[in-house]
């Protein structure tokens, strides 16, 4: 199936969730002989809730896994039960917390002066900012206050879509093409090691405000 993915590359979500639609919310890629390709995809909630939820402990990442998502590091997404259980309870309530905050002190004001002034603003926009400051503190600790009435380019979401996009790439591609890739130093690969790189900038931005 490699050769259709790479052919509609340009518009892999829109059909992917046609493809979804079509089987039924669940359906097997099947990948090249001996390139470990082979992989379940699946949006059906039943399904979601008993491998993240009741039967988590069954699904243990591997090395492997957490190769691919190494961006993300050791954190939620990385994590097998036990650590997993302990940051969803202590991130999930304090994320609630820092939306609800964010909500009242961000993105309310924002609006407010936007009808004020009877401004035309982008809402996709508005709200993808918001989305990442909320999501950036839950993760971090420090908010990027990329939703203000500046409304400035943040680098760290570009990066973010780079991550994203490099991940998506490690999924579709052999894995030792990518490795070949990334030990080289070019395409989705070098994107990757740039956003990591943007990732360290802000780390130490947090830990030099702290």
């Amino acid at each position: 199936m490699l050769p259709g993915a790479l052919v509609i590359l340009h518009r892999l979500y829109d059909c992917s969730v046609e493809v979804l639609e079509n089987a039924n919310l669940t359906f097997q890629f099947i990948g090249p002989w001996l390139s470990g390709m082979d992989i379940l995809i699946t949006v059906d909630p039943e399904n979601i809730n008993y491998i993240l939820s009741s039967n988590f402990s069954n699904y243990i990442k591997g090395p492997e896994y957490q190769e691919v998502f190494e961006a993300y590091g050791d954190g939620i997404v990385n994590s097998d039960l036990e650590l997993y259980m302990e940051e969803f309870e202590e991130g999930f309530s304090g994320h609630i917390r820092r939306s609800r905050s964010k909500l009242k002190d961000g993105l309310v004001p924002l609006f407010n002066h936007f009808a004020k002034e009877e401004m035309v603003v982008d809402l996709q926009d508005v709200f993808q900012r918001f989305m990442f400051d909320t999501t950036f503190i839950s993760l971090t600790g420090f908010d990027m206050k990329s939703l203000s009435l500046e409304m400035p380019e943040v680098g760290f979401a570009n990066a973010l879509d780079d991550v994203g996009d490099a991940i998506m790439y490690r999924h579709i591609t052999p894995r030792f093409l990518w490795k070949l890739q990334k030990w080289i130093g070019v395409g989705r690969e070098k994107k990757m090691t740039e956003a990591n790189a943007t990732f360290d900038r802000k780390q130490k931005i947090k830990l030099a405000t702290q």
